[in-house]
């Protein structure tokens, strides 16, 4: 069970509400332990928590999930040129695609195909589950959206059946392990999602940096969000603003919605910004 908050203190919080650190490598136990956080996500590949390391945390009411990206495969994952052949992006193996144009370590991925979720859940029993984490923060997920309007007009259904699929093996090994999804908040329209997260991490609702999204474009995000707590789902929401007066603006429309709210460097590397 996940710990409960007041949501009037919520409120009133104009500095992050949680932490995302995908980029450090020195993080360790004490750090998390004295961090004022109950949601945390880090990277497993980048850390050396122990099994009891992350036992204890948990003990002391800490949620520190493990990002892993299930819609793009990142070299340097010991997942990578898994097999005989060196990989080689857009030719084999089938399943990887094209660079990502934002990080070049990075590759989509046709995430619908079995060598592809053989070789994710391999990582995902012995990186994150049998660690010891207590859940996943599911990355990548918006990939499903570049291959629906390519080749695969069922590609939102899949990524779902994914999810499922994680879920799945997650829940066998332990009942209480979390799933949180990282943005493509339009799944949560399927009913059958919406019972295979636990929670929702949802980016750039009403700022993209410092450009101001559309009411539209808010809209659409924070009615899915507005369900999920509807719902009882935990919603964490992050923008990246550097303009102090917007990133107040942030905290002030987020924290009506009562999510946990917090203003990040773009990296995702820990840094936190406040309302001052």
């Amino acid at each position: 069970m996940m710990p409960e908050e007041d949501d009037q203190q919520l409120i009133k919080m104009y500095t992050p509400a949680f932490l995302i650190d995908i980029r450090s490598t020195d993080i360790n136990y004490s750090m998390l332990s004295k961090a004022p956080f109950t949601y945390i996500v880090i990277d497993p590949d980048l850390i050396s928590l122990t099994v009891d390391e992350l036992s204890d945390l948990r003990a002391e009411g800490k949620i520190i999930l493990a990002y892993m990206s299930i819609g793009e495969a990142e070299m340097g994952r010991t997942y990578w040129n898994d097999g005989d052949e060196e990989w080689m992006p857009g030719v084999k193996p089938r399943f990887l695609e094209r660079v990502n144009p934002h990080a070049r370590d990075r590759y989509r991925v046709r995430f619908w195909m079995p060598e592809w979720q053989t070789l994710l859940k391999k990582y995902y029993l012995a990186n994150v589950i049998r660690r010891g984490f207590s859940g996943v923060f599911l990355a990548g997920m918006d990939a499903y959206e570049y291959f629906e309007q390519r080749e695969r007009p069922s590609a939102g259904a899949d990524m779902i059946s994914l999810v499922a699929t994680l879920r799945g093996t997650s829940q066998t090994l332990n009942g209480d392990f979390l799933q949180f999804s990282n943005n493509a908040v339009d799944l949560y329209g399927s009913e059958r999602y919406s019972g295979l997260i636990d929670g929702m991490v949802a980016e750039n609702i009403w700022f993209e940096d410092d450009i101001r999204r559309t009411e539209a474009q808010t809209n659409f995000t924070v009615q899915f969000l507005r369900q999920a707590r509807a719902d009882g789902k935990t919603v964490l929401a992050a923008d990246f603003p550097l303009n102090q007066a917007k990133v107040c603006e942030f905290y002030v429309k987020c924290t009506t919605e009562v999510f946990r709210c917090a203003v990040f460097d773009s990296r995702l590397n820990g840094a936190g910004r406040s309302c001052q």
